[in-house]
């Protein structure tokens, strides 16, 4: 005696199969999609800026730079370069982990020149200046070089300490450099 066994024969998905499948296609989608974004922009839109090595040298008289100081400092010169294609903006600089607007008031003075602008920054204050007048950062626009000049006074630094600056940019970018006071 032969059984004979039904044997369903599916001609198509259910409609649960098709909505899983539907749902991972658009996953997968999206994933490519935003991969796709963060390189094709972020390849386009980004901002790198090189440091040079800093050369540092003693100054006698740090009053010539630094309103209300007085003794001898140092004078740290370094070059910033964008080479990046998008413009950056340098919103804070730190001295040893420490922001320029913390620092206390009197102690570190910066001077970042770009073409034939020359911005300053003292410490205590919160915003650079441009020619006397406070503006919201320090624009370096793509393929431009800066010029960055930092004063230091002798009190809290000392010779042989190693001081790291760092520039930090609108883009959340922190860019360093290190150097040993003579």
């Amino acid at each position: 005696m032969r059984l004979k066994l039904k044997s369903r024969k599916r001609k198509g998905m259910t409609a649960l199969q098709a909505a899983i499948l539907t749902g991972i296609s658009i996953a997968v989608a999206l994933i490519v999609g935003y991969w796709i974004w963060t390189v094709v922009v972020g390849s386009i839109r980004t901002e790198r800026l090189a440091l040079s090595i800093p050369s540092a040298e003693q100054v006698d008289d740090i009053s010539t730079y630094i309103t209300g100081a007085s003794g001898r400092g140092w004078e740290i010169v370094l070059k910033i370069t964008n080479n990046g294609p998008s413009d950056s903006t340098i919103v804070d600089i730190r001295v040893n982990g420490k922001g320029i607007a913390t620092l206390d008031a009197s102690t570190v003075y910066a001077e970042i020149t770009i073409g034939t602008n020359t911005y300053t920054w003292a410490s205590g204050d919160s915003n650079p200046q441009l020619g006397g007048s406070d503006v919201r950062g320090i624009p370096i626009g793509a393929g431009e070089e800066a010029e960055a000049h930092i004063y230091l006074v002798e009190d809290p630094y000392k010779a042989g300490q190693t001081i790291e600056i760092a520039f930090v940019t609108a883009a959340n970018q922190v860019y360093t450099s290190s150097i040993a006071l003579p």
